[in-house]
């Protein structure tokens, strides 16, 4: 997992890891049977994940195929979806990462930023201003052009 520039972003990944705990936990002790992965394909998989971002080809831990980056994390999605709901989250982390899969993550806005800007200090730029609400509200309307203020939170 990178480092997350927004308080959204923050949620969304405390969300699901907190589910994903949940649900691996409720199966353990309910003695559900699971299929161990090598280390070297774990190894080999956030590689690619931590290259290629939202855009890999990720190796789908439900099948062992390799899917893309958005078909896994829907799956996953799905998978601790009880869980989600159990707590209360369904609603905003199902939203967050719709969003995210909609919209890219930090570091598709970073690479895009630099990419338009070819200055690091542009970068940095985006990160102090996606590190406060109204930052992040005015930067990611900046890259996305939207005026969408739905993900902010009062």
């Amino acid at each position: 997992m990178d480092v997350c520039p927004t308080v959204d972003e923050t949620v969304m990944c405390a969300g699901l890891i907190r589910a994903l705990v949940l649900t691996c936990h409720d199966e353990a002790v309910n003695g559900v049977p699971f299929s161990p992965v090598r280390q070297e394909v774990l190894r080999a998989t956030h590689w690619l994940a931590a290259r290629d971002g939202l855009d890999a080809e990720l190796l789908d831990p439900a099948n062992g195929d390799l899917a893309h980056a958005g078909k896994v994390i829907e799956r996953l999605l799905g998978y601790v979806r009880p869980a989600l709901e159990a707590l209360g989250d369904w609603e905003e982390v199902s939203g967050l990462v719709a969003r995210t899969l909609r919209n890219g993550n930090g570091a598709a806005r970073q690479r895009d930023v630099c990419t338009r800007g070819g200055k690091l200090t542009d970068v940095v730029d985006l990160l102090v201003a996606e590190s406060s609400a109204t930052g992040y509200f005015n930067a990611a309307n900046a890259h996305s052009g939207g005026d969408d203020a739905s993900h902010l939170h009062g």
